[in-house]
């Protein structure tokens, strides 16, 4: 409710009662590009925003949480602790980070 009103996004409905386009698939944005009415497309569009992001928001945060836990647990390692060491005397602050992340992201 509190993106409705700064961005103006539609807080319910699949679209605005004033602009149906003819139903051909039952979903409106395909329904639009075939009756070709843009103006109908893009209020669907606008009504998808804020389903999409409440439905992302939760796995984004999974997946924050265990890159956070990944991380700190590659931090603590010894070779991390190394390069640490190593940086502070050349003076440099970032090689420990460097090195934390690159182990921990996952296998490609």
């Amino acid at each position: 409710m509190f993106l409705s009103g700064p961005l103006g996004l539609p807080t319910g409905g699949r679209i605005d009662v004033m602009l149906k386009p003819a139903e051909v698939t039952g979903f409106y944005m395909i329904d639009a590009v075939i009756a070709r009415d843009w103006t109908a497309f893009a209020d669907a569009a606008q009504h998808l925003v804020l389903p999409a992001l409440a439905l992302g928001m939760y796995s984004m945060a999974i997946i924050t949480r265990m890159t956070r836990s990944s991380m700190l647990e590659s931090l603590n390692q010894d070779y991390i602790r190394t390069a640490r060491a190593k940086a502070s005397r050349a003076g440099r602050s970032s090689a420990s980070t460097r090195s934390g992340t690159r182990s921990s992201r996952s296998p490609r």
